[in-house]
């Protein structure tokens, strides 16, 4: 498919995207690359969230898995499906101010990869929800948005209370003055 599932900024110019069932590419604003291949998870890969870091490693977060890919190339592995065990559905991948890199998933939990090692986020109210969006304020709070609402969780992962209802939230967004 050439369908388009999402879009990621590229450090260095240019704009990453990923696609359904086409895996994902580069467009530099001349030439677009496609990027799949079968040792990179499949050229059929539902790619539904992409990311470069600060350091240069492209997050990828897909339908049946959560991988890394190197500024040399290296195709790593971070979440995904052991024999026996549910596929890990990745629908979001963010960078936070302290360089964690988030994986929110399909009714899986919320995930996150510091110092080399992935670690599931404390809250398992998050594992029969969808998460659709994270964001981290000025103030280091944690937003995610869900099929259920709004979650927000201060820098020590405590919940916070929101005083008022909310509903489906599938996009997240810190302006420059640091409005949610």
């Amino acid at each position: 498919s050439t369908l388009v599932t999402s879009l990621a900024p590229a450090r260095n110019g240019g704009l990453w995207f990923g696609m359904e069932r086409g895996s994902f590419g580069f467009c530099d604003g001349r030439v677009i690359s496609l990027l799949g291949r079968d040792e990179w998870g499949g050229k059929g890969l539902l790619v539904q969230s992409l990311l470069e870091t600060r350091d240069g490693d492209l997050w990828i977060g897909s339908e049946r898995l959560a991988a890394r890919l190197t500024r040399s190339h290296r195709f790593e592995t971070i979440l995904t499906t052991a024999r026996g065990t549910a596929r890990y559905d990745v629908s979001c991948v963010y960078e936070d101010s302290a360089g964690r890199i988030w994986l929110g998933t399909v009714q899986q939990g919320l995930f996150y990869w510091q110092g080399g090692n992935l670690k599931r986020f404390p809250d398992p109210e998050l594992d029969a929800l969808t998460i659709h969006a994270l964001v981290e304020d000025q103030r280091g709070q944690i937003w995610i948005g869900t099929q259920m609402g709004l979650r927000c969780y201060d820098a020590n992962f405590r919940r916070q209370a929101l005083p008022w209802p909310w509903y489906e939230t599938r996009a997240l967004l810190v302006d420059r003055e640091g409005v949610v």
